[in-house]
C-alpha cells in the first residue's frame, strides 16, 4: 500500500482533538476542537516531506519560543533514519562551528 504522501491529493483525513492538562503536565481530559478551524496534520514517522516541514517550523517559532522549537527537534532527531542523515550533520556541523569559531 502507498504512503499518503505518494498518492491522491488534497483530502480532510482527521478529526482534531486535544489534551487538556493540569499544571503538572498530567493529563485531565480531552477537548474536541473547532469544526471550523483549519489544521495540518502529518505523519512524521513515514512521510520525510513532514520532516522538512518540521523543521521549518522548528527554524520559523523558534524566535517566538525556544522551549517548543527545541522540543520539535527532539522528537524530530528521534524519528530520523538514513534519509535524515544529512540534519544530523548539518547539526553536527553546526555544534562544531560554535566550539570553533576560527576553524575554516
Amino acid at each position: 500500500m502507498a504512503k499518503g504522501y505518494l498518492k491522491g491529493g488534497w483530502r480532510e483525513k482527521y478529526f482534531i482533538s486535544k489534551q487538556n492538562h493540569d499544571d503538572d503536565g498530567n493529563m485531565t481530559g480531552i477537548t474536541f476542537t473547532d469544526p471550523e478551524a483549519l489544521y495540518f496534520v502529518m505523519r512524521y514517522d513515514e512521510d520525510p516531506h513532514a520532516r522538512v516541514a518540521m523543521e521549518s517550523y522548528s527554524d520559523s517559532v523558534r524566535q517566538d519560543n525556544e522551549k517548543f522549537a527545541d522540543d520539535i527537534m527532539e522528537k524530530l532527531m528521534r524519528t530520523l533514519d538514513s534519509e535524515g542523515s544529512r540534519l544530523q550533520r548539518d547539526n553536527k556541523a553546526a555544534e562544531i562551528a560554535k566550539k570553533n569559531p576560527n576553524a575554516h
